[in-house]
């Protein structure tokens, strides 16, 4: 590596670290993550089997005084109709359709009702990493945008050209470091929420079913947060170098949400394009998160044994990577042309 880089590169690290605004932005995600956390946590309890015996006397408890309650409704029918009383059952109510059928569940799942609820970690872990991403691409996405903004606004960028006046190389490198400084934090605030919501659930919840497989599987998924992570951070970096300022990286974003993701949708919606949503982003999101997402459209059918089969449209997550990777490889493409045409002052 050419030494005029790797020293730059040392100094933005270096950077990235002592600003303020990033040490901030990591005690507040860390703070966020430990107050959902505690709210884990206060909303958890332990079923004991002591817990499960009385959730189960209680179910059949319930089940025997509907028993009792509808054998009684039966009773009084039969003998309201043999008398000519027709006012609550008049000729030709079937009294027996008031007779207990049963609750369609057996006392053990009616009981499983009644326990009350426990984190278990291994069915929960999906949705703890859906909010562990959406928290971290924020972070990303601000901290990325202010890493090169706060440059431009303060006319740092102006001193780092005197000092490396290639202008390609200088972005690239500040991009390279913001984008590893933003992995390691992520990397960390992960570990600090997957491992404090273990901590919970082997305390206070369930860790059952936490085989190899599943940690093979919450290995992978970490992985593509953290991918989803350094592209947030791409993007804000990208937007926020070419509008000279943070607050167009946050502006473009809002409007983005405003025009896009609600506009649109109801744009193509009302002139019946088949799947709007796969023209904006979020499924895309969700695709490569979940490895899978499907959208249907129930205007459309194929039938099969004259029952309506939606259309489909399927997402993966190979194709969400490229819908993702390409908007944020052409962003930064735009970012980088922009910044070698344009004047800096």
């Amino acid at each position: 590596m050419n030494l005029h880089v790797l020293n730059l590169a040392r100094a933005e690290w270096s950077r990235f670290f002592a600003r303020r605004f990033n040490r901030i932005m990591v005690l507040f995600i860390l703070a966020l993550f430990a107050a959902i956390a505690l709210g884990y946590a206060a909303n958890t309890e332990p079923i004991t089997p002591e817990a499960v015996a009385r959730a189960r006397v209680e179910a059949q408890a319930q089940i025997d005084q509907q028993i009792r309650y509808m054998e009684a409704e039966y009773q009084r029918c039969v003998t309201g109709q043999a008398a000519g009383e027709g006012k609550d059952f008049p000729p030709g109510f079937n009294c027996e359709d008031l007779r207990f059928k049963g609750t369609g569940f057996t006392v053990d799942e009616y009981a499983q009702s009644m326990l009350p609820h426990q984190f278990r970690f291994v069915p929960e872990s999906d949705g703890v990493l859906y909010l562990a991403a959406a928290i971290l691409c924020m972070f990303a996405f601000v901290v990325g945008a202010s890493f090169v903004g706060a440059e431009w606004t303060s006319g740092g960028m102006t001193n780092l050209l005197l000092w490396r006046p290639r202008r390609l190389p200088l972005l690239a490198t500040k991009l390279a470091t913001g984008l590893a400084g933003i992995f390691v934090v992520a990397l960390g605030a992960l570990a600090f929420w997957l491992g404090t919501l273990w901590t919970i659930a082997a305390a206070r919840g369930s860790t059952a079913g936490a085989t190899s497989g599943f940690w093979q599987s919450l290995s992978l998924s970490s992985l593509r947060v953290l991918g989803l992570t350094l592209a947030a951070a791409a993007v804000g970096f990208a937007l926020a170098s070419m509008g000279r300022h943070t607050a167009m990286a946050l502006g473009f974003f809002i409007g983005y949400l405003l025009v896009v993701e609600l506009g649109a949708r109801i744009v193509f919606g009302a002139v019946n394009i088949a799947f709007p949503e796969r023209f904006t982003l979020l499924p895309y999101v969700v695709g490569w998160m979940s490895k899978k997402y499907v959208l249907y459209d129930y205007d459309v059918c194929r039938f099969s044994f004259d029952v309506c089969e939606p259309t489909r449209y399927v997402i993966t997550w190979s194709s969400a990577a490229w819908v993702i990777g390409l908007i944020a490889a052409l962003l930064v493409g735009g970012a980088m042309f922009a910044f070698r045409r344009r004047d800096v002052a």
